[in-house]
């Protein structure tokens, strides 16, 4: 069996949704955020779900209510709070986290240095991107549906 990528979250991201379908009736995908360091995570994976008004539709809108979950490790820590700020369900990342950093770094991203990673709903595009930013401020903004790079 071929080794997994380091940035593979796959089976984060499948784990949470199992934890997220037993909190809400209907739970939807909000968001994803990491800390990438050397091409690999550093820290927690946090993935967050919401109660979904209504239907779970891309680009629909969600509750109060978030289920966040923190991977660690093999670790994962639950927890629920209420955040005002406007999210939007998400489809799962068809463009893997990998990909979009890869694309990141094609695009002129230091792949060694570290950067901070974010999957949500961009209101300004309209469509699930990646943000991969470097510390020194440069943020690549990469399709979640094919991976390419957005430049507008």
């Amino acid at each position: 069996m071929a080794d997994r990528h380091a940035l593979d979250i796959s089976a984060a991201l499948t784990d949470a949704r199992t934890r997220a379908s037993l909190h809400f009736e209907v739970a939807a995908l909000v968001g994803v955020r990491l800390i990438i360091d050397d091409a690999r995570p550093l820290g927690p994976i946090e993935i967050t779900y919401a109660k979904a008004r209504g239907r779970a539709l891309p680009g629909q809108t969600v509750g109060e209510k978030r289920l966040r979950i923190s991977y660690d490790g093999a670790k994962a820590v639950q927890t629920d709070d209420t955040d005002r700020s406007p999210a939007y369900v998400l489809p799962d990342p068809n463009c893997p986290l990998e990909a979009a950093f890869r694309a990141a770094t094609q695009a002129g991203a230091a792949p060694h240095a570290r950067h901070f990673a974010v999957y949500s709903h961009s209101v300004r595009h309209q469509r699930p991107m990646w943000t991969v930013s470097a510390a020194e401020g440069a943020a690549y903004h990469v399709d979640a549906d094919n991976c390419a790079l957005i430049v507008r």
